[in-house]
């Protein structure tokens, strides 16, 4: 019988403002699970019987299970703002996460950490380029990964992604126009097994608020 996964975690962040005009937001965590609840596959070895109905042997089951062996996940993030002159911003995260399972002990277990070890983004904005336009660009990265499943297992490629966006104010009629595009002039892309591929999405917005200066 499956019983519940106990878990041990130690976090620390911290948090500041430097020279007035950088930002740093630094975490990291260290778990630690005592009967880590992943997935197994067996076969059955003997016909039998489910409902009335005959299941023959040879049949497989995907089960959940808890795993005899200690479980443990490390993990860092790290984000960046710099503000420049003239309303230019620049920003960045990264984030570092790892999982161990001892997998060499039971080859057959399934963790379903399904979490790439390394992402980023970096990217460039002006709220206010001039009095009325703005943009914002933004590049984010993710390495490759296993994905496991109980449909099936399949290592994710690395893909990287360019999203930009403009404004423009509209003071007369104190609105908001927004132009902006997610995937620019990059590949389709899938980010588990099974899943739909991603592709480019473009969007026109309009946003009125009565307080708009």
């Amino acid at each position: 019988y499956m019983g519940p996964e106990q878990l041990r975690s130690f976090e620390l962040g911290y948090k500041g403002i430097f020279s007035s005009n950088i930002l740093i937001d630094l975490s990291g965590y260290y778990s630690i699970y005592e009967d880590f609840i992943g997935g197994e596959d067996y076969v059955l070895k003997d016909p039998t019987t489910h409902h009335g109905n005959t299941v023959p042997a040879g049949t497989i089951y995907s089960a959940y299970v808890n795993f005899p062996e200690e479980v443990t996940s490390l993990g860092v993030g790290l984000g960046i703002t710099y503000n420049l002159p003239s309303n230019f911003s620049l920003n960045g995260t990264y984030s570092y996460a790892t999982f161990d399972d001892n997998s060499e002990a039971n080859s057959a277990f399934r963790a379903g950490f399904n979490t790439p070890e390394n992402k980023f983004t970096v990217g460039i904005g002006n709220r206010k380029l001039t009095d009325n336009f703005g943009f914002n660009i933004n590049f984010r990265w993710q390495d490759e990964f296993l994905w496991q499943s109980d449909f099936g297992d399949w290592n994710v490629p690395a893909f990287g992604v360019l999203d930009a966006q403009v404004s423009y104010k509209v003071p007369s009629i104190k609105t908001v126009l927004k132009l902006g595009g997610t995937n620019l002039a990059g590949k389709d892309y899938r980010t588990n097994l099974g899943g739909p591929f991603i592709g480019q999405q473009y969007y026109l917005s309009l946003t009125f608020d009565q307080f708009l200066n």
